[in-house]
């Protein structure tokens, strides 16, 4: 597990440049009747190993590691993922009201600030929120954004969300749809497939 000193760099880098991963398998979304109609060929890392090693994902690692369900996308298990980045986490921080730095201006730890987003809501909020990001199986951007009208997604919380045939994503809890972050979709592990996604989606 990486050290607290190291997920304050990475989190520091990635706030100021949230640089964006490429990947060979993504999809061109921007006329979406274009999506490729079969998946892509599984990845050589889990998915764990793609959010371990992709400074952009700093704070929905230290999420699942908090949460206890960072090593159930480290085996063979197959999962989809929609995946927040880091700005959109600390986007979500800050509707809670909820600083990334103390009164002397330093970091907080992961642990402080998710004990407070529990707090804020509810206990076990966090492990909730995250199973709301995925559903099992492999499924590609086909699978997921329809040809037309919706597709329901059930996710490992046991609660849906729709996705509508221009790519948005409708919850329960966000107040407008959530879009696709259309240059990492189909990022392709060998125990699923993960899509980012532009919010943390509420149930």
């Amino acid at each position: 597990m990486k050290t607290l000193t190291t997920y304050f760099t990475i989190l520091t880098i990635a706030m100021f440049t949230f640089t964006s991963c490429s990947n060979d398998d993504a999809v061109d979304m921007n006329n979406y009747g274009d999506i490729e109609a079969k998946a892509p060929k599984k990845g050589d890392q889990t998915i764990a190993e793609i959010v371990t090693g992709n400074a952009d994902f700093a704070i929905l690692l230290a999420a699942l590691q908090y949460a206890g369900l960072d090593g159930v996308f480290a085996g063979t298990d197959q999962f989809t993922v929609f995946a927040p980045k880091n700005d959109s986490f600390v986007a979500l921080l800050g509707a809670l009201e909820i600083d990334l730095t103390d009164e002397s201006g330093n970091m907080k730890t992961f642990d402080q600030i998710f004990t407070e987003v529990d707090a804020k809501i509810a206990p076990a909020t966090v492990g909730d929120v995250l199973l709301y990001h995925v559903t099992e199986g492999r499924r590609a951007a086909n699978s997921v954004v329809p040809s037309n009208n919706y597709r329901t997604i059930e996710t490992l919380l046991g609660a849906s969300f729709m996705v509508s045939s221009s790519a948005q994503i409708m919850t329960g809890g966000n107040a407008n749809p959530v879009d696709f972050d259309l240059n990492m979709i189909d990022i392709s592990a060998s125990n699923g497939i993960i899509h980012v996604v532009q919010a943390v989606l509420l149930p």
